[in-house]
């Protein structure tokens, strides 16, 4: 299991990077973009036989639509990814999965009725 050397610290980097010319993971470098998709994500793909011209923004967008998918808030889910409003989040992602929004309709009604 890898652990984050410095969890919980405010200027930890997130990613891993790496040393030059190694691909030693090191969390005191910040992450080249380029070398993980050439040695991890695009191999990974041809091995799981997706497309090789997967992207980090793919990575994000599936990211996005599955925590709608799983419930979660929008407001939580756009914080997390960065946005500085909840618009870009709910209008690109949320249209990807159908919404059931029966809990929250009885939710308000119970609250109107005891209004």
């Amino acid at each position: 299991m890898l652990a984050h050397p410095n969890s919980g610290g405010p200027d930890a980097l997130f990613w891993p990077g790496r040393h030059a010319h190694l691909r030693a993971l090191d969390y005191s470098q910040p992450m080249n973009v380029g070398a993980v998709l050439r040695y991890y994500l695009r191999p990974a793909a041809k091995r799981a036989k997706l497309p090789l011209r997967i992207r980090f923004d793919d990575l994000r967008d599936t990211y996005a639509s599955l925590t709608f998918a799983a419930g979660l808030k929008p407001h939580g889910v756009s914080r997390w990814m960065g946005h500085a409003s909840v618009s870009p989040t709910g209008g690109i992602y949320a249209r990807l999965y159908p919404s059931d929004y029966s809990d929250d309709i009885a939710r308000f009604e119970a609250f109107i009725a005891e209004a």
